[in-house]
Formats: C-alpha cells, sequence, structure tokens
C-alpha cells in the first residue's frame, strides 16, 4: 500500500502527471501481476493505465497468458475493447475462465454494448455466437435475454440469425423485444423479419421500427421490400404508402398510383393523398387528386386543401386551386 500510495503522489501541480520512478514502477508492476492482495493488483493495474499507459500496454499479454482471470478486471476488458483488440479475441465467447479473478464454475459474456466497429467480423461473429446462446436459454431471467437482444442489434458486422429467430420466439416478452431492437440493425439486415411481421400480430410492434430500419438500405431494395409488404392492417398500410411516397424513385411512385384504384381502405386513400405531396410536379399525381374530388367522400376530397403552399409551383397552385373549386360547387 506504501509503494502504490508513494507511486501515485503527483510530482507535478495540475495536468498530467509523469510516470514514477524507474524503481517505483518497476515496483508497481510486480504489484499488478499479483504480488499484492486483490485490491492492491488493481490498484497498480490503474495506476500503470494511468500514469504508465505504454507499460500497462506493454504487459497485458502476459498477465492475460499467466492468469486469463485477469479479463474480468473491468480496466482490463475496457482497455482490451478500446486499444487492444488483438488481445480480446479469445475472450469473446463464452467459455469458462479460471484463474485469481474468476471462479471458474461459470461462463461469463464480457460487458460490452457498443463501439464494435473496432472489431474484426470475426470478433463480431464469436460475441454475437455467445449472445445468441443467452438468448435460447429459455432458463434465463427475461432482463438478461433482453440485454444480450439489445446488444446483438448492436453489433456491426455479426450475424442476426439469433435476432430474427427470436422474434418467432414462444416467450411473448423476448418475441416484443427483438422486434423493437431491430430497427437498430445498421445495415436493415432485419427488414425482411420486420415486414413478415407486418402480417400477423406482431404489426403493433414492427411497423413503429420499420422506419428506421429502412434509412440504412438503397431506396430500390428498400421499395422492393415495401411493396411485398401485406396491406391487411390499416395501420399497416398507411405507414407502407407513407414509406413509399418518400422514396424518390420510380418504382415506388408507381406502386403508389396503382394502389389507388385497388380496393383500399378509405383511410390508407387519405394517407395515399398526403404521401403524393412529394410529387407535385408528375401529372398522375393530379389525375388520382381528380378522382379524390370527383368521389362521393367530400372529407377525401377537402384532404386537398392541406397540401402547403410552400410545395406549389405556379403550374401546381393552378391545377389546385381548380380541383378545390371543384369540391366547392
Amino acid at each position: 500500500a506504501e509503494i502504490l500510495a508513494l507511486a501515485d503522489r503527483p510530482q507535478v501541480v495540475g495536468g498530467r502527471q509523469p510516470p514514477p520512478a524507474p524503481l517505483l514502477l518497476a515496483a508497481v508492476e510486480r504489484i499488478a501481476r499479483g504480488e499484492g492482495r486483490d485490491h492492491e493488483v488493481i490498484a497498480a493495474l490503474a495506476l500503470l493505465r494511468v500514469r504508465a499507459c505504454a507499460r500497462f500496454d506493454a504487459i497485458l499479454g502476459e498477465l492475460l497468458r499467466a492468469d486469463p482471470s485477469y479479463v474480468w478486471l473491468p480496466l482490463v476488458h475496457w482497455h482490451l475493447h478500446i486499444r487492444r483488440q488483438d488481445l480480446l479475441g479469445h475472450f469473446l465467447g463464452d467459455q469458462v475462465i479460471h484463474g485469481r479473478f474468476a471462479t471458474g464454475r461459470s461462463a461469463w459474456v464480457l460487458p460490452f454494448e457498443r463501439g464494435f466497429w473496432r472489431w474484426t467480423p470475426a470478433q463480431n461473429t464469436t460475441f454475437a455466437g455467445a449472445l445468441a446462446q443467452i438468448v435460447g436459454d429459455h432458463e434465463r431471467d427475461t432482463p438478461t435475454v433482453w440485454r444480450a437482444l439489445t446488444i446483438l442489434a448492436a453489433i456491426d458486422s455479426g450475424p442476426v440469425d439469433a435476432l430474427a429467430a427470436a422474434a418467432s420466439d414462444s416467450r411473448a416478452a423476448v418475441m416484443e423485444k427483438a422486434i423493437r431492437v431491430m430497427a437498430r440493425c445498421d445495415r436493415g439486415q432485419c427488414v425482411p423479419t420486420l415486414i413478415e411481421c407486418l402480417a400477423d400480430e406482431r404489426a403493433r410492434f414492427a411497423i413503429y421500427g420499420l422506419r428506421r430500419a429502412l434509412k440504412d438500405l438503397l431506396p430500390r431494395r428498400a421499395v422492393e421490400l415495401l411493396m411485398t409488404a401485406p396491406l391487411r392492417k390499416v395501420t399497416v398500410a398507411k405507414e407502407v404508402v407513407r414509406l413509399l411516397g418518400e422514396q424518390r424513385i420510380d418504382a415506388a411512385y408507381d406502386h403508389l398510383i396503382g394502389l389507388w384504384d385497388g380496393d383500399i381502405h378509405r383511410d390508407v386513400r387519405i394517407a395515399l393523398l398526403r404521401a403524393l405531396w412529394d410529387h407535385l410536379d408528375r401529372d398522375p399525381t393530379w389525375r388520382v387528386y381528380a378522382k379524390a374530388v370527383a368521389g362521393d367522400d367530400w372529407v377525401m376530397a377537402s384532404r386537398l386543401g392541406d397540401i402547403p403552399a410552400d410545395r406549389l409551383t405556379v403550374e401546381s397552385d393552378r391545377r389546385l386551386s381548380a380541383l378545390l373549386a371543384r369540391v366547392l360547387e
């Protein structure tokens, strides 16, 4: 304890402190390697990391080879996560660790939740596999499974098979959580699963994450998936129509125009009128608006009056004025 206190004593007023004297540094290193009580070992490691980071970094590999349980110390595994990913791979599975800081009676998964872009794809895959085992264990408590699902959605280049499978889990709480976190996958890997969920009672969770999930896809791929979405549920159909309206490619627009003549709910038609606001420069849009005005539903026709003036050109303003005049007749 005296050695640690002496080594930690400030040498300059304010600012970053220099490393301890060589003899003190060597003594602190011996403590960090295990010559002391547990709390002294941890304090020595913390001192090395703050005051002699290069030395701390240099001995990490030796420490972990001699005693793998050092990895369970937060200051060690977070340093590996941020700076020494080359030493991390062996510890990303769910193997049982033996040593000074581990009981050796159960497997643990390191508590990483973000920053996976620092890892290699192989490391992401290994860690995702460990989390998948937690998700698939029906004896696990629900909060632990929820946390594993949340982390799975945050892994940059790992497989999402376990997350997709959890969307059909027999445990209702697990199923709902899986669907809710799918939108966080940064490459839209789970969009097909979300689309599939729109066909049944899971739609009430899936529909609200669909917009976020689509934003990382190329527009053409997003439209291809949206065009496969079931439109039997009014809430789902309205959101799908809105999303299609925001995609500035011809395939999405043509699909919207074709929907008007189909058998769709009144509220979906109103949503479709709104979705066409971004396409006021196209003639088919005005043909749809003319059909809305010619129909028997005056409420639907009156929705043309909601089109903001700042979206109108001279020509579209003239067209809109003519249609609104017909509504008032």
